[in-house]
């Protein structure tokens, strides 16, 4: 199964992680993009941006009649489970698609996603395109609102004790958890928004003071 990433310049951390954890697992594909800004310098996952979607439109024509993984940048993983990642999507690849668990309400995070790519997703995604596109909103709402009621995919979420997301760390998931994608404000200044995940992983002692120092970025 191909586990596919997009990042940007700024998040070369994540890129050498996720294939230093990832390359004896899958195959791994990365899509490089410029860092993302608008008019005023903000980095931008709202307000329109579909860069996202527009990859995933792309990668589900390339995998025809395959299931992949599609990730952000900007996860940690446990690399003393990641040997269990494979069996882990496998056992979910009965879905067409499958996300992460937000919030354990039933609402969807886009952050991963696994995809079986066929006829029906890709419609589905354009059609989510097109709509972001026309309303300037953001990608995740998008997607939940039009799987609300929905008739034509088998969909799954992810179990949160191996795949966590959340504004902080859950230490009941220490031992188990395969991933984590942390949550956090978006500043003005993409540099800020880069170092508060960094701050994260430190104070859950997620990842090491000397990883830490390397790639903290002055602001």
């Amino acid at each position: 199964m191909k586990f596919i990433f997009f990042y940007s310049p700024l998040y070369a951390f994540y890129h050498r992680h996720i294939h230093r954890n990832l390359d004896p697992y899958f195959v791994v594909e990365d899509v490089a993009i410029p860092d993302l800004t608008n008019a005023g310098g903000i980095h931008c996952f709202f307000g329109g941006v579909s860069i996202k979607i527009e990859l995933i439109i792309q990668k589900i024509k390339e995998n025809m009649g395959s299931s992949i993984v599609f990730s952000d940048a900007t996860i940690l993983i446990n690399s003393a489970n990641a040997n269990q990642l494979p069996e882990f999507f496998e056992k979910h690849s009965s879905n067409d698609l499958c996300f992460a668990d937000n919030d354990g309400n039933g609402y969807y995070n886009i952050g991963i996603i696994l995809i079986k790519c066929h006829r029906n997703t890709l419609l589905f995604f354009k059609n989510v395109l097109k709509q972001l596109v026309d309303t300037k909103g953001w990608d995740q709402e998008v997607i939940n609102r039009r799987l609300e009621n929905n008739p034509y995919f088998k969909v799954g979420v992810f179990d949160r004790s191996k795949i966590y997301c959340n504004w902080g760390f859950d230490n009941q998931y220490r031992e188990s958890h395969l991933i984590f994608k942390s949550f956090t404000p978006h500043n003005s200044n993409m540099t800020i928004t880069f170092n508060n995940r960094l701050d994260i992983f430190k104070q859950y002692n997620l990842i090491t003071e000397e990883e830490y120092d390397e790639n903290y970025k002055p602001v």
